[in-house]
């Protein structure tokens, strides 16, 4: 009796195992997931943050990918001791998602600034994040601002960024005043996956695990909100009306957000710039977005704010044809894509941040 319950739970692993080889290989064979590791975190105060220091593993088709990071949750290097820090903050786009290090804007912009302007010491720095927009970033410097060493701030705007500073509901708009608030909670078990070295080793050897982690990713964040129902959210939210394409409410939390981010410069006694991807076009954009990017020039102007789109300027080199510096597959900027942007960043905004640490 003992023997056949040995052989049976023996002949059940082997089959497991097996099954478990068939996904493994035919995953690999077809594409469906390939392995990368998790690098985005979430704060307790709900915006989302690249992994303290070290590395993480991505793949896009036959492309491998490992990105580094500083202890200050930047790609690429730490801000230096002794230069012009300027933080740029924006999305995957700022990140530089499925490019290396290299072929990203940031770094070709630090080529351009050390090559054309050395005694300037301006370095720009990564802080780029997936997924996030005005609203994260803003979070994130009302936060950790006092532990940046921040010396200038980019802001790169994606053509989503409003409409994600609205869904996460990070800021409440409410009489003229901004409610601190949030959308997504992390769940204990993804924090816990975060910290095993183990649980990585597996997310970038093994196809399936990582498959299995992308399928459960929304299973990783718990919504506060309850997909902002009145009754039963257990955050502040704004009136349903909020999400309407006729309601002004994101003028409101876009005009705010901007006025806060302003003030948080001035605190700190930083310069602020603002500019854009270029890829600021209306098959792109949100309808939210649109309205905001409507009022930008007026509203940066009254804040005093520098703001350069580059969209017009990006559009006249590509032909209005963005394929040409799109990744094969995806929206993504490719490394020629990324020289466009970074030279018309450096044309634009870099004159006026050479000019104010040049003064």
């Amino acid at each position: 009796m003992k023997k056949n319950l040995a052989f049976s739970v023996i002949l059940i692993f082997f089959v497991l195992l097996t099954c478990l080889a068939i996904l493994e290989i035919g995953l690999r064979i077809t594409g469906i997931s390939t392995p990368r590791s998790t690098w985005l975190e979430m704060h307790e105060r709900g915006y989302m943050m690249n992994q303290k220091g070290g590395d993480a593993k991505d793949s896009f088709g036959n492309m491998r990918f490992r990105y580094n990071f500083s202890d200050y949750r930047t790609r690429g290097e730490s801000p230096y001791s002794e230069s012009n820090n300027i933080f740029v903050f924006g999305d995957s786009f700022v990140f530089g998602l499925y490019l290396n290090k290299e072929e990203t804007f940031i770094h070709k912009l630090n080529d351009t600034f050390e090559i054309n302007h050395p005694q300037s010491n301006i370095k720009f720095i990564n802080a780029g994040v997936g997924g996030t927009g005005l609203a994260d970033w803003i979070a994130r410097l009302e936060t950790e601002g006092n532990d940046l060493p921040i010396d200038g701030i980019l802001i790169v705007l994606n053509y989503h960024d409003f409409f994600r500073s609205l869904a996460r509901n990070l800021y409440v708009y409410d009489s003229g005043s901004l409610i601190p608030s949030q959308r997504w909670r992390e769940r204990r078990i993804k924090s816990f996956l975060d910290r095993s070295m183990a649980y990585k080793f597996l997310q970038e050897s093994f196809h399936l695990v990582s498959g299995i982690h992308r399928f459960a990713w929304p299973w990783f964040f718990q919504d506060l909100t309850h997909n902002f129902n009145h009754e039963r959210t257990q955050v502040p939210i704004p009136e349903p009306d909020a999400f309407s394409e006729e309601s002004d409410y994101i003028l409101s939390l876009g005009s705010k957000l901007f006025l806060n981010l302003k003030m948080l410069a001035d605190e700190k006694d930083v310069p602020v710039w603002i500019t854009t991807t270029g890829f600021i076009v209306p098959e792109k954009t949100t309808i939210y977005d649109s309205k905001v990017f409507s009022i930008l020039d007026s509203l940066a102007l009254d804040l005093e704010i520098s703001y350069h789109d580059i969209t017009p300027q990006l559009l006249e080199k590509i032909n209005n044809d963005f394929s040409i510096i799109e990744i094969e597959g995806d929206d993504h900027p490719n490394p020629l894509g990324s020289s466009y942007i970074s030279n018309l960043i450096y044309e634009n905004a870099g004159q006026d941040i050479l000019f104010y640490f040049n003064e």
